[in-house]
């Protein structure tokens, strides 16, 4: 339609299967309308950048993890009922295993089991983790307890800021490529 995009540069998005729409965020919550070829801004944001966005088929949500300055606490959006109707926010700041601190983190979400996949980059506080982190942890997050799970078994060396994740539902695993 000729009209500029958003810039969505340290942004994340996801795709809403309910509803056959495409969010994107960096600062505000923006859909896709293809019907009219832009981009509609929904919703003011939480975060920064530097964060990753999740769609939860289940509960038609989307997951927030991570920001700019590293955080435990993960925010959830329900979209509005039509494409750049205003959605709802939540905040959780999820209990269990203590997880470090996160910026920038590959998540994956495993439907039929409820959970999401992240892993971790292990820093020190108050440092940067892609410049100081030695080891990463595997943590699960359950939404319907608000709490994170540590998998010891599945530490790795560390992820930093250049990666793709993406659950297999097939074959029930998570895969991660880093570089």
């Amino acid at each position: 339609n000729g009209k500029p995009s958003p810039s969505f540069f340290g942004g994340s998005s996801a795709f809403d299967t309910r509803r056959n729409a495409l969010f994107a965020y960096r600062g505000s919550i923006w859909e896709l309308n293809v019907a009219a070829g832009e981009w509609q801004q929904a919703a003011s944001g939480h975060h920064q950048l530097h964060h990753t966005m999740v769609y939860d088929q289940r509960r038609g949500v989307l997951w927030v993890f991570g920001d700019y300055n590293p955080t435990r606490v993960i925010w959830s959006y329900q979209p509005g009922k039509s494409v750049g109707e205003s959605g709802t926010w939540a905040k959780h700041q999820p209990a269990g295993d203590a997880c470090p601190p996160y910026g920038i983190v590959p998540v994956a979400y495993d439907a039929t089991q409820d959970l999401f996949v992240l892993v971790v980059d292990n820093a020190k506080t108050g440092s940067s983790p892609q410049q100081r982190a030695t080891s990463a942890s595997t943590y699960l997050y359950d939404p319907d307890a608000d709490a994170y799970t540590r998998l010891p078994e599945a530490d790795m060396a560390p992820v930093g800021m250049n990666f793709m994740m993406a659950w297999d539902r097939n074959d029930e695993v998570a895969f991660l490529v880093t570089g």
